[in-house]
């Protein structure tokens, strides 16, 4: 795999929460997208993560779906609402071409794509979530769905003829509980868009199972063995996210170990590692937090980790310290 790190953004839901309040909503911090000041708070965070050196930024859509968007205004249409998940590709265009116009020209000229499947740095990832944040019941979390490939599918569709119709550099399927639904997502590509860059990011519950208790180590090889038969479109890389830090690394090696010398990035955005209080409704935090995370980017990036960045609770000023080249 090609070794220069490349910096994904992180925590733009966590950032969005601090600027603009809680996000306590069944579409998260995909509600912003139907508002005009949250179209406003969205760009504005996308340029912060621009400017402390991310070269890759997701779109605020990871909760957004058309039926999530219709349940919560029964008076639009799925066409509209699909109008809503691609402006969040237009939006992240938009704060891309501004801190480009605003950004010192020599520093435009160090972002040279690395990446065969790269036209332009700093580039937007279409952000989908897996079903369970659709259901909104912390699914992705456990990856106990009784769907179908089939169904998980039909789930998937929708929300990705949205983003495709903005034509996003690259589509980010992030926190995927269950092997089952990674394979669906494959298939679906090869499908209805073989040729759009997409990455899979996995959701894991300890240091080498998914959410779902199947090892990781089996769904990259059921993906790698899709990818070798030409049966999974243009996948680009394999990834870990909104897993804590401490579990990170080891993670990262069993990637590794799945890519072997296949030309894939691997990706890897923990969480902060902090723990979420459920009856006080807040997040424990730490004094050590930032210092183990950063801690664990360069261990994993020792390890092979390709594309790195953060989830839950990181900041912008946590990637500002990853993005030092002296870092």
């Amino acid at each position: 795999a090609d070794q220069t790190a490349l910096l994904l953004d992180g925590g733009l839901s966590t950032y969005l929460e601090e600027q603009e309040g809680t996000l306590n909503h069944k579409l998260w911090s995909s509600e912003l997208l139907l508002r005009e000041e949250g179209i406003d708070a969205i760009q504005k965070a996308h340029q912060v993560f621009l400017s402390v050196g991310c070269n890759i930024i997701q779109t605020a859509s990871y909760q957004a779906t058309i039926t999530g968007f219709c349940q919560h205004d029964q008076t639009m249409t799925a066409e509209t609402a699909e109008d809503y998940i691609a402006s969040s590709v237009r939006i992240a265009r938009r704060a891309i071409s501004d801190f480009r116009q605003t950004s010192l020209p020599n520093q435009t000229q160090q972002l040279l794509p690395t990446r065969s499947w790269l036209s332009t740095l700093p580039a937007v990832a279409a952000s989908i979530g897996p079903y369970g944040a659709y259901q909104a019941d912390g699914s992705e979390y456990t990856g106990a769905y009784s769907l179908s490939l089939a169904e998980l599918q039909q789930h998937h569709t929708p929300q990705l003829k949205a983003v495709l119709s903005a034509a996003p550099d690259v589509v980010a399927f992030d926190t995927v509980p269950n092997d089952i639904e990674a394979i669906a997502i494959a298939t679906m590509m090869r499908n209805m868009a073989p040729n759009q860059p997409y990455w899979i990011s996995f959701q894991c519950c300890d240091e080498s199972l998914l959410a779902c208790k199947v090892p990781l180590r089996f769904a990259v090889t059921e993906l790698m063995q899709l990818r070798d038969q030409g049966a999974a479109g243009t996948l680009i890389g394999v990834g870990v996210n909104c897993v804590p830090p401490d579990m990170a690394v080891k993670l990262v090696k069993i990637l590794v170990d799945g890519v072997g010398t296949r030309s894939l990035d691997v990706l890897v955005y923990p969480n902060k590692g902090e723990e979420w209080d459920a009856e006080a409704k807040t997040w424990r935090e730490s004094p050590t937090a930032d210092a183990k995370w950063l801690a664990c980017m360069q261990e994993c990036r020792e390890n092979g980790a390709t594309i790195l960045g953060g989830c839950c609770r990181c900041h912008p000023s946590l990637m500002a310290e990853i993005s030092d080249p002296r870092n």
